[in-house]
Parts: structure tokens; sequence; C-alpha cells
């Protein structure tokens, strides 16, 4: 049966697995290529393809990435707000999950 925070968590999943998929797929709606949104956006095309994989690795890192998805949500059509509200979701569920992994527990 699912509660209300069950509920809170399956809807934050979906929304953070789908700001890679909203700006692919507005990008290709609009038929403009990866190499156009670079180009525009001044974001180098490995940086775009990235954030479009869900891969943060390559990037450099904090307020930069933020820019990032902002500048190629308002370029393909997304509303800029919702995903960087997803971008930071999506960077937190990751960091809670890296601090879950890396915790010790205690020795006995």
């Amino acid at each position: 049966m699912l509660n209300l925070q069950s509920i809170y968590w399956v809807r934050h999943f979906l929304n953070v697995t789908n700001i890679r998929r909203k700006l692919r797929e507005a990008r290709e709606r609009c038929d403009i290529s990866i190499g156009e949104v670079a180009e525009q956006t001044r974001i180098s095309p490995r940086y775009v393809e990235s954030i479009e994989r869900d891969d943060y690795k390559p990037l450099p890192g904090g307020i930069f990435n933020k820019g990032f998805v902002k500048s190629i949500a308002k370029y393909v059509g997304v509303d800029e707000q919702r995903a960087l509200a997803d971008y930071a979701a999506g960077a937190a569920a990751k960091w809670r999950k890296v601090q879950n992994k890396c915790s010790i527990g205690p020795r006995f």
C-alpha cells in the first residue's frame, strides 16, 4: 500500500529522471542538433551531450552546471525554473545516494 511518503518519492523520482528526457525531447521536437544548441548557448557539445545523458562528471560543477541546464532549457523551449528545480532535485538525490554508500556504520 502506498503512503504519502511513497507517493512523494515516486513523483520525485519521475521528475528527476525526466530532466534529461525533457531537454533531449524538446531539442529533437524542434529539430535542433546538439551542435546548434552548443553554438547558440556557447556550451561545449560534449557538455550538452553529458547533460542529456544525465552524466555530470565531465562538467565543471556547481553554478556552471546550473547555468548550462538553464541555457539549454531556454534555447529548446523548456521552462527554465522547472529545469533548474529538476536538476537540483536530481543532484540532491545523487548526493544522498553517495552519502549512503560511503557512510560507515558502527564497528563492533
